[in-house]
């Protein structure tokens, strides 16, 4: 915070706040989106996550918070609620993904989960089962391309093998 300019005016935090008109006929564009999948992962490390896919549908920007619970796991447990890692907001025709982090001690499963958005007094439901598989690895290791790359030599060598005795034999051979 700065001191004082003596005008009796300080700036502490900025607000913005997010306006439609509507000017004519027609009214405010609608406010819509859909959850079209719910997926389980559990990242290599061991931690798991709800990600639910949402398309924005409307005519205007959706600011997306909410929860998931889940229900019907290993012995038919139930955890939850857990809150989004990050409110996220979509522009109109945008996708996205809201995430869930639950505890990482959670069995992978299989789940019922239940991801309910909202976005100002629209929201969304929706269920799926899932299970926290472990997400695989992109690209290979060092040690998979020293593998991949001692395979390609001794093919390599094998190949020239095979021809300098074929050149040899070719050689002893009477014309």
């Amino acid at each position: 915070m700065r001191a004082p300019t003596g005008l009796g005016v300080n700036e502490v935090t900025r607000v913005g706040i997010r306006l439609y008109l509507a000017v004519g006929q027609g009214g405010a564009p609608p406010t819509s989106f859909a959850i079209t999948s719910i997926t389980g992962h559990r990242s290599a490390r061991g931690w798991p996550s709800v990600a639910a896919h949402v398309d924005n549908t409307g005519g205007r920007a959706v600011d997306l918070s909410g929860t998931a619970r889940l229900s019907g796991g290993p012995g038919n447990t139930a955890a939850g609620p857990y809150t989004e890692q990050h409110v996220i907001t979509l522009a109109p025709d945008q996708p996205g993904n809201v995430t869930f982090a639950p505890p990482r001690s959670l069995p992978n499963g299989p789940w019922q989960a239940k991801v309910t958005l909202v976005s100002g007094l629209t929201t969304a439901t929706a269920t799926a089962t899932i299970v926290f598989s472990v997400a695989s690895q992109a690209g290979l290791s060092m040690v998979s391309w020293l593998g991949i790359a001692l395979g390609v030599l001794a093919v390599a060598l094998a190949v020239a093998l095979i021809l300098a005795h074929s050149a040899r034999e070719r050689r002893r051979m009477p014309a």
